[in-house]
């Protein structure tokens, strides 16, 4: 029963929890962007995406998203009923107009998780229990 909790409790997420900005040189910034892509009452997955914005004009002080690239996905918190593993998926960028001076970028990413009972099995991955999910955001605006 606790196992099965851990899986059908595991639900997507899409929302961001921290983006850090750094100085590349003086028309660029790199930026990185952690969001919660899966949840669960005992952890969450973090997918963390690192991207460069330009200014394009100083005057105006507008800028755009030059990259967005998806790096890897962690864990935090501890699976109750069993263990959890996970893929690094594959990240989507999407870029979209927004209000002036400002392009929004966000991400899609694809990920895998293998939920593993706790058990005395001879065989414990015939019970493990392996689900594809997707998450989305969209919302990261290319001002610093």
């Amino acid at each position: 029963m606790i196992f099965t909790d851990l899986v059908s409790n595991a639900t997507t997420a899409s929302y961001a929890i921290s983006a850090q900005v750094g100085d590349v040189d003086d028309f660029r910034k790199s930026k990185i962007m952690q969001w919660v892509i899966l949840t669960n009452p005992t952890f969450q997955l973090i997918s963390i995406e690192s991207g460069i914005v330009k200014l394009v004009d100083k005057q105006s002080n507008v800028w755009n998203w030059e990259s967005l690239t998806h790096q890897n996905i962690t864990m935090v918190g501890n699976p109750i009923g069993g263990a959890v593993s996970f893929n690094q998926g594959v990240g989507t960028p999407s870029f979209v107009a927004g209000a002036p001076n400002i392009l929004y970028a966000g991400m899609s990413v694809d990920f895998n998780v293998t939920f593993h009972p706790i058990c005395n099995c001879t065989v414990p991955n015939l019970l493990d229990q392996s689900v594809n999910y997707n998450s989305t955001i969209i919302g990261w605006p290319a001002k610093p």
